[in-house]
């Protein structure tokens, strides 16, 4: 998915055998920081797995946060 900056949901559909996922966030700029619910991530690097569970709503957020550690912006991915 490439994220859009006015768009704060998406749905991902994940084939049903699909059991774990990873995410790969990449941030614009090289001085924000981002976290995959609440955890601290590396821009560009995949996230720990995700398990999925058949049938069930994941649901993940991806917070970027400016380089002035205020600015903040969530998106949310539902599969």
């Amino acid at each position: 998915i490439t994220f859009n900056a006015s768009t704060y949901t998406y749905n991902v559909s994940v084939p049903y055998t699909k059991s774990s996922t990873k995410i790969t966030a990449t941030t614009n700029n090289g001085s924000a920081t981002l976290a995959l619910n609440g955890v601290a991530g590396t821009s560009g690097t995949p996230s720990a797995d995700i398990i999925l569970a058949a049938g069930a709503t994941t649901a993940e957020t991806v917070t970027v946060t400016a380089q002035n550690g205020t600015n903040k912006k969530k998106k949310d991915l539902r599969s």
